[in-house]
């Protein structure tokens, strides 16, 4: 009744759909027991590619649906945009380094909490992360500097 898919968004057509399917009323069921099995992308860069596509296309759904990104969303872009423009400007005087410097603490918090529960991977963990984020942030960017580039979603009738 909801069309699937719309093909024309290249990536988080899955959450595109989902807004869809709650605003015509539906549910989405989580099972937490069900077991999923997840591989993660081979490469860091292949890691910055996957998130960059997600915040281009996650992007373009909000601007699609007129919605407001939630501050999961708008985190990643504020730390693109601010940790590189807070270091930079911390070399002229030090205090503007501060929001970096909170990032790279969040970070390590992370890092520390994977260590846990992988000694070795520790560092990964916080380099995937800031991949992920940059990746994310970055593609949310360039989203907003590009015209819609997806079709007319068909909607459905009640």
């Amino acid at each position: 009744a909801l069309g699937g898919y719309d093909t024309s968004f290249h990536a988080n057509e899955d959450a595109e759909y989902d807004h869809r399917l709650i605003m015509a009323g539906g549910r989405i069921f989580l099972a937490a027991h069900l077991p999923v099995r997840y591989c993660p992308r081979a490469t860091p860069r292949d890691v910055f590619r996957q998130y960059w596509r997600n915040g281009f296309w996650r992007t373009q759904m909000l601007r699609h649906h007129r919605q407001r990104p939630a501050t999961r969303q708008v985190l990643p872009v504020l730390a693109t945009v601010i940790c590189p423009l807070s270091f930079a400007l911390g070399w002229f005087w030090v205090p503007l380094a501060l929001p970096c410097l909170v990032y790279l603490g969040a970070l390590a918090t992370l890092t520390l909490h994977a260590a846990k529960f992988a000694p070795r991977t520790g560092l990964r963990v916080v380099w995937l992360a800031m991949m992920m984020h940059f990746g994310f942030g970055l593609g949310s960017l360039a989203s907003l500097r590009t015209r819609s580039t997806h079709g007319t979603i068909k909607q459905a009738t009640a």
